[in-house]
């Protein structure tokens, strides 16, 4: 499917196509060595022609569920997108499993980590790690507009999910969608300390939905390992009769 800004509902007619998804090895030894995935479980395409700037990102299932156990929030998205490009029947079963493949309190653990360390990197404290466009921006206006989009975004997301139990990912329609685009498209209407308030109301808030929210929402969500475990069998289950790998 279509990832990034896109699948956000903020894309502009310049944005990149960012594509993402999620794979099954092909081969027994990659399926059975329980090291192989980890070297082959993220694989990066880039392809950026000047007309069609792209970028593809593909998680192997393994890695996704491992990375679901931890509270990515990329691979979180992926469980709530609605708007795949293909989608193999098997991997139906595994966005039907929701419920049973996040846990509520990983994911809050992620998003304090990501918060803290994203409004430095949106401020410029860290432009180590930004890229060159970005470190452009915030020599120009003083901050990461970019950074700053992404921060706001994940913290309404995920008081979104803490109330509802649906994490957003196309948020056309919400309260936050025209301030996102705002910063992203007028980032010079806007002062570092402006957004420096605006992100100490975002995380309140995230913090106040956490805590009002929290008894509910870890009942009704779980990471559930063996719901897992019997996933990911399912999805390989066809790899290895063809490969002659077990009597499954």
């Amino acid at each position: 499917y279509q990832g990034g800004s896109h699948s956000y509902g903020l894309n502009t007619p310049i944005s990149d196509i960012d594509l993402r998804g999620v794979y099954v090895v092909d081969t027994l030894d990659k399926i059975i060595d329980p090291h192989s995935y980890l070297a082959s479980g993220c694989q990066v395409v880039n392809n950026k022609p000047e007309t069609n700037p792209e970028d593809k990102v593909y998680l192997e299932l393994r890695h996704f569920f491992t990375l679901l156990k931890k509270g990515n929030t990329q691979s979180i998205e992926m469980l709530f997108n609605t708007k795949w490009t293909n989608l193999d029947p098997i991997f139906k079963k595994v966005l039907n499993e929701k419920n049973n493949l996040l846990d509520p309190e990983k994911l809050n653990l992620s998003i304090n980590g990501y918060a803290t360390s994203e409004y430095h990197l949106a401020i410029g404290d860290r432009t180590g790690k930004l890229g060159g466009k970005r470190q452009s921006q915030v020599a120009k206006y003083g901050f990461s507009p970019k950074n700053f989009c992404n921060l706001f975004r994940l913290l309404y997301c995920s008081s979104t999910f803490y109330e509802t139990g649906i994490f957003p990912v196309d948020l056309i329609g919400s309260y936050i969608h025209p301030q996102l685009m705002e910063i992203k498209c007028n980032p010079e209407r806007f002062t570092i300390t402006r957004l420096t308030e605006m992100y100490k109301e975002h995380r309140a808030n995230h913090d106040a939905s956490w805590e009002s929210n929290r008894a509910d929402i870890t009942l009704e969500f779980k990471y559930d390992t063996a719901v897992a475990t019997n996933l990911m069998l399912h999805c390989y289950k066809d790899q290895l009769y063809k490969l002659g790998g077990f009597g499954i």
